[in-house]
């Protein structure tokens, strides 16, 4: 391989969200063998082509005001249309600090106070927060689970959108917003183009907009492919927002830079306007530099990257089905992020969590914190060097073990 993934780094005391929020809830220290798993973001380097645009920023030297230029959106352009077979015009981006500022904007822009906006959970947290935090209601519209035959005797866990009550929820006068996930996290599924296109028609007919993070698009698996919602026209009539990032594919999420792409001019102005009131019109230089070398160098090494997290996934996906067959999964479709119900482990949401921070010092996502659906269940970040995913499973299985749990 000419990327090294394998290569595993500490990040303790570096301003790592992921590691410097990783404490053991009886208070004692954290073994400095023990790596989290929780946050989304990468153990591994950027590649080191985005790495060299960056030394060639710092040694221009000059590090003033600068604003993007037509090769950064021609670069973004190029990236979709080669991996997802789509070529937005250039005019139709923005760049914004990153998806999530984005989505706190179109809420802003697009709805009103007290107007209701749909959501699928179990979903990513900051969907709520753009929501409730904006004064706005979430309109929740639990994802439909259920059982699919295959990966562990038990069968493994599938996922679907429930049509009928999001069209309920359309129908609501006040409801004017659906933010989507997609691929979604934390479930990993991928929607597919039928799957989109009866959702996007559903919003159509009812007047509500869809705004969808596909901060994900680029980590997908199998045969699963990325349908971009910006190309179901002729379901929406041009009225989406979609955003999107470098980041989570290039663990690029500290340069804070991410674009919307909005082909419909006044949506496009109106969420301008508000942007520029909720976070100015200056952006960040690395990030524009980083974002515009991920685009146009990095495809070599996010297709080592793939092939590394599919071995990743395989690896948890057979430890689970050799060791701990009982605990059902979510199949890994997109993002890095796997998906598991441990209620029948039998602890409840409180004994759960502390038997992972104290017993296992094994350091997930509490499934509560995606809303609905999420209890029982923790979220694993596979995007780590392969012997730190295994020590971590080890050392679960023989706290469950020790534990009389299975």
């Amino acid at each position: 391989m000419k990327y090294d993934f394998d290569r595993i780094i500490s990040r303790s005391g570096r301003y790592s969200i992921k590691w410097d929020m990783m404490k053991r809830r009886d208070g004692k220290p954290v073994g400095p063998e023990v790596f989290p798993y929780s946050v989304a973001d990468m153990e591994f380097p950027a590649a080191p082509e985005i790495q060299q645009e960056l030394r060639k920023r710092i040694d221009f030297g000059n590090l003033g005001y600068y604003s993007p230029r037509d090769p950064l959106f021609s670069a973004f352009a190029g990236w979709t249309e080669r991996r997802h077979g789509w070529k937005p015009d250039q005019e139709w981006m923005t760049l914004v600090p990153g998806v999530v500022p984005a989505l706190y904007t179109a809420v802003r822009a697009f709805t009103k106070p007290g107007e209701g906006v749909i959501v699928q959970p179990p979903v990513y947290q900051p969907f709520y927060h753009a929501i409730t935090g904006n004064r706005r209601r979430p309109e929740t519209v639990e994802l439909k689970k259920g059982r699919t035959s295959g990966g562990t005797p038990c069968g493994t866990l599938s996922y679907t959108m429930d049509f009928e009550a999001i069209e309920a929820a359309a129908q609501k006068p006040d409801v004017t917003m659906l933010l989507l996930c997609s691929p979604h996290n934390p479930v990993g599924r991928v929607w597919n183009r039928e799957e989109l296109a009866r959702l996007a028609s559903i919003c159509d007919r009812n007047n509500v907009l869809v705004v969808s993070d596909e901060i994900h698009c680029d980590l997908l698996f199998g045969e699963s492919r990325h349908i971009p919602f910006g190309t179901l026209n002729s379901e929406t009539r041009g009225k989406w927002v979609v955003a999107t990032a470098p980041s989570k594919t290039f663990n690029l999420a500290g340069a804070v830079t991410a674009v919307t792409v909005i082909a419909d001019e006044n949506l496009r102005s109106l969420f301008a306007a508000r942007s520029a009131l909720d976070s100015g019109e200056f952006v960040n230089l690395f990030g524009m530099t980083a974002f515009e070398a991920a685009y146009r160098l990095g495809e070599p090494w996010l297709e080592e990257l793939l092939r590394y997290l599919e071995q990743n996934r395989v690896l948890v996906r057979d430890f689970f089905a050799r060791n701990l067959p009982e605990i059902p999964f979510s199949p890994l479709e997109g993002t890095y992020l796997m998906w598991f119900d441990l209620s029948p482990l039998g602890m409840t949401g409180e004994e759960q969590d502390r038997f992972l921070t104290d017993e296992a010092e094994f350091f997930l996502n509490d499934g509560r914190k995606f809303g609905n659906g999420g209890g029982g269940f923790e979220r694993l970040n596979i995007a780590c060097p392969r012997a730190v995913l295994e020590q971590g499973l080890e050392r679960f299985y023989k706290a469950v073990r020790k534990a009389g749990l299975a």
